[in-house]
């Protein structure tokens, strides 16, 4: 708590006080707390208030982490205990597995275009890997001699599944469900920025387009473009 103090007295002194740095790259505590009150209530100047983003962000997030653990889980524990499964789909998940999410945004941008589809088939890739992996892992750490009982008490290969397998394997299955939303938790900033109106990304996009650098080198810009016309319209 001291250590806190501290630090936001040294961040008022440097920003509020002796203006190290201008209010655009650094600005004050103080500015910051009145930007986030203000922000809570107000749209300006992204069309949005706080609460409006963060429930933008939420939708496309829960939607591809909810389909990623709906279908992963069910996969994994399929390949695990269906060896046809396992020799049909395990090729085709090891072409999946080492492809980096991020690799994926350009091909979901193309196929679902810019809207809630593509952002949360990002989502849906970045949690259906470790889903299907854990819950395969789990399905595999089963011991053999707890599943030589359920058969010697009659249990079917069905039975055996739900009774035995899937119960010794829920540890994974719910580390699986836990490291999802952490494996690339900036991809709805790093892949949804593109056509989005609302959600956290959208500040990162919006603050430079505000700062007076970038307004005053889009003026001379557009000065230097005028001049370049008169320039071919004359000669």
């Amino acid at each position: 708590m001291c250590s806190l103090s501290v630090f936001f007295i040294v961040w008022y002194i440097a920003t509020a006080i002796m203006h190290l740095m201008p209010d655009y790259c650094l600005p004050s505590p103080v500015a910051v707390l009145q930007a986030f009150i203000a922000k809570l209530t107000h749209k300006a100047p992204d069309g949005g208030t706080l609460f409006q983003h963060i429930a933008a962000s939420l939708k496309v997030a829960l939607s591809g982490y909810v389909l990623g653990a709906v279908v992963g889980i069910p996969l994994g524990i399929c390949m695990a205990w269906f060896r046809r499964i396992d020799l049909f789909v395990t090729p085709l998940f090891d072409l999946i597995r080492p492809v980096p999410t991020i690799a994926w945004i350009p091909l979901m941008i193309l196929w679902f275009g810019i809207d809630l589809g593509a952002k949360a088939a990002i989502i849906f890739v970045s949690a259906f890997v470790p889903c299907v992996i854990n819950s395969y892992a789990g399905i595999k750490q089963t011991k053999p001699v707890h599943l030589w009982v359920a058969q010697t008490f009659g249990a079917s290969r069905t039975k055996m599944l739900f009774t035995v397998a899937i119960p010794t394997a829920m540890p994974l299955i719910f580390t699986g469900l836990r490291i999802s939303p952490w494996n690339r938790l900036d991809d709805p900033l790093r892949g949804g920025d593109a056509g989005r109106q609302q959600g956290p990304g959208i500040h990162d996009s919006v603050k430079p387009l505000l700062s007076p650098r970038r307004l005053d080198y889009r003026r001379h810009a557009d000065h230097r473009s005028h001049r370049h016309d008169l320039y071919h319209r004359t000669g």
